[in-house]
């Protein structure tokens, strides 16, 4: 078990890692996340110490993600949509009640997640067998009814090699 000043460590290091990628456009969570997994794999790090890292990033991402996506109109894709009521509020000269705003939004994800994980630590564990059972029927239903609202041939046709590229390679790295 790591002490408790290399968690308080960690979190800082994720903390600063994710201002980096928070606040530097194109550099995402996933890019550095695969860096630290080398990093991890070729040294002895405690397993805890590398999700408290990279959980701390990841927080502290969401949390800066919306600056350059406002204020260089430079969106990352998880922030794509936010930029256009953004950056609206950036010309109208109130650039800064947007950044507020979307750290609220941010806050109150935070504490509804932390809320809500102990419910579901306790109730996912009760509900999988029951939606494992429908997971397959209903994705394919889901499927079905996305690739039929295409009115193209070509694109039907291109939604089904996808999907049975994407099928295919879930098989092979789930085996």
């Amino acid at each position: 078990m790591p002490s408790a000043l290399s968690i308080v460590l960690s979190v800082l290091a994720g903390s600063g890692l994710g201002v980096v990628t928070g606040c530097t456009p194109g550099v995402h969570v996933n890019t550095i996340s695969i860096v630290l997994l080398g990093v991890y794999g070729a040294s002895r790090m405690d397993p805890l110490i590398f999700a408290v890292v990279v959980v701390s990033m990841a927080v502290v991402h969401t949390f800066l993600d919306i600056l350059p996506a406002i204020f260089l109109g430079a969106p990352d894709p998880d922030t794509a949509l936010s930029i256009l009521p953004g950056h609206r509020m950036l010309l109208d000269g109130r650039g800064l009640e947007a950044v507020r705003l979307s750290v609220m939004g941010s806050l109150g994800a935070v504490v509804l997640a932390a809320c809500t994980t102990p419910l579901v630590v306790v109730a996912l564990p009760a509900l999988y067998p029951i939606v494992s059972t429908v997971m397959f029927p209903l994705l394919a239903f889901l499927e079905v009814s996305i690739i039929m609202t295409e009115r193209d041939l070509a694109h039907i046709l291109w939604a089904v090699v996808v999907l049975a590229a994407s099928g295919f390679l879930g098989l092979v790295v789930m085996s």
